[in-house]
């Protein structure tokens, strides 16, 4: 069962004569604009509950501009979101943005701040709905994941209700301003705060098309600094995915196979990549122990690379599986080629993490908080492509970093008939955490899995029969996984050239099996090679 993510947005224009609050005219607006984005590209499928009636509904009777929302109406629906009665069973998530009015009143010679509803009535000490009590509601709250966002008058005020959050709870809680200072409306158009919320809010303005609660809090941030508003903003360790490019089931029409390409850190390959799960959290356990170098050894074709990318990468940066790990330095993962010291410095360089050291050959790492993480993949280049003396300056370099930054951790990828080599340097094998990680091939049920999870993400279907052969005939064979992703691919190529929404036996019996299609794929690049380097590849 998918995880249930509820949304209450409130956008109130409509304040009568007697509230002595005027009408707003963009607070509706807002409201609307901010359930689209998240109906849009809600990380996961939002269950979104409006406040007036019919905010974010198109076509007649909505939305409405005139709508009143009164105190009973908001209270009923803030406890419904964050303690829905039984049986009802409560979100994962719970979402609350409010656009309005707010105001800051002494109430028994206690000053509160209240988001005020369309029947506030001071003149009786009616102001609407108390903050504190929003801070009860979400102190008794089973939901795991509590988000509010408040675009009014005084908002800042938010920020007292931390002590009401219990500690096993991820919040994100961001105001327009602070808790002394009236927010500003762009006439006609929208509020500041909202403007800078939706931008954030959209992933196409975020490099990995992936927005967060930590991410989000820097966006606007920066963009508010221009501004004459200040928001106050408040997150918890543990980040909180807000929205995605690639929301789930949102593929149709693309490949969701990588061919023979390993698959990378981004989105679009780490959420069709299936079948290493436990190898993937064995991975984060050991980083999570603050295992310092680790070794990942398979043999060609196993997967290392997909893995360490599509995989750990993708899960650390995420930030969920283990805390804060989002917020730590990640640098560009390299192979060693025929300098792998001057690689090494490459990236350093372009991850900004090398301190100026004048004329010394040694490397030097700036200091940083945060861990930082590095990825060596085809480490075999080591003892294929460079020469012992450059070999060994690298390794050196590699322990000197190891030994000046506690929180430095490299992962290594090899081939695992390259690992009696490396023993011929004992300084280097000493500082390799054990045991090494070994991807081994694909068993029955990865296979099945790295064949039909990605099929589901994009509406793709497979015969049963042709599940089985290719499971059949992908089983112990060497190289498996490209291999297997290569006739996928190759599959879903056909049947788009076809028009059908389904791969089929007949199109794989067609194409000559596993064998075939790789027979094929030698062939074309033969073909595309010049007659001199086709009298080369025949020898």
């Amino acid at each position: 069962m998918r995880p249930q993510w509820e949304a209450l947005i409130v956008g109130i224009n409509r304040y009568p004569e007697y509230t002595n609050f005027n009408d707003l005219t963009v607070a509706a607006l807002d409201g609307e604009n901010v359930a689209q984005r998240l109906e849009q590209y809600g990380y996961e499928p939002f269950r979104i509950q409006d406040l007036p009636l019919g905010l974010t509904q198109k076509g007649a009777g909505g939305p409405s501009s005139t709508g009143l929302v009164k105190l009973e109406e908001l209270r009923s629906a803030v406890a419904n979101l964050f303690n829905p009665p039984p049986p009802n069973q409560p979100p994962e998530t719970g979402l609350f943005f409010f656009s309005g009015h707010g105001c800051r009143q002494e109430v028994d010679g206690i000053e509160e701040v209240f988001l005020v509803t369309s029947d506030a009535f001071p003149d009786v000490g009616i102001y609407g709905y108390p903050l504190r009590e929003l801070g009860e509601q979400i102190a008794t709250s089973p939901v795991k994941q509590v988000v509010i966002w408040l675009d009014c008058c005084y908002s800042g005020e938010l920020l007292s209700l931390l002590p009401f959050i219990p500690t096993d709870k991820a919040y994100c809680l961001i105001t327009a301003t602070r808790s002394f200072e009236p927010g500003v409306e762009i006439s006609h158009e929208q509020g500041v705060f909202t403007r800078e919320l939706l931008a954030g809010l959209n992933p196409e303005n975020h490099p990995d098309g992936i927005v967060t609660s930590h991410n989000l809090a820097l966006f606007i941030e920066q963009r508010m600094s221009r501004t004459g508003q200040r928001p106050l903003i408040a997150n918890s360790e543990q980040a909180i995915l807000l929205t995605s490019l690639f929301p789930k089931l949102s593929f149709q029409d693309k490949c969701p196979y990588r061919s023979l390409s390993y698959f990378t850190d981004k989105p679009e390959d780490a959420l069709v990549f299936y079948g290493r799960s436990k190898l993937t959290q064995q991975l984060i356990e050991r980083v999570k122990t603050k295992d310092r170098l680790l070794v990942v050894l398979g043999a060609s074709g196993s997967g290392k690379s997909s893995l360490l990318r599509a995989g750990l990468l993708y899960q650390l940066k995420l930030g969920q599986a283990i805390v804060g790990s989002d917020r730590w330095h990640y640098l560009e993962p390299f192979s060693p080629g025929v300098a792998p010291k001057q690689r090494l410095q490459e990236v350093l360089e372009l991850g900004k993490l090398l301190e100026k050291n004048g004329g010394n050959s040694s490397l030097t790492l700036v200091a940083t908080s945060e861990p930082v993480v590095m990825i060596i993949d085809q480490f075999e280049e080591c003892f294929t492509m460079s020469q012992p003396d450059q070999r060994l300056e690298f390794f050196n370099g590699l322990m000197e970093l190891l030994e000046q930054k506690d929180n430095l951790i490299v992962l290594i990828a090899m081939r695992s008939d390259f690992r009696g080599r490396s023993r011929k340097y004992p300084q280097f094998v000493e500082k390799i955490n054990r045991p090494y990680i070994n991807v081994d091939q694909l068993n029955r049920q990865e296979i099945e899995e790295a064949i039909a999870l990605p099929a589901e993400l994009v509406g793709l279907g497979i015969e049963g029969r042709l599940k089985q052969q290719l499971i059949n005939d992908v089983e112990d064979y060497p190289g498996s996984l490209p291999l297997l992703q290569y006739t996928l691919t190759e599959l879903w190529k056909q049947s788009r050239q076809q028009q059908e929404t389904f791969l089929r036996l007949e199109t794989y019996q067609q194409l000559g099996g596993i064998e075939g299609t790789l027979e094929k794929k030698a062939n074309q690049v033969f073909d595309s090679l010049s007659p001199e380097a086709q009298n080369v590849a025949r020898r």
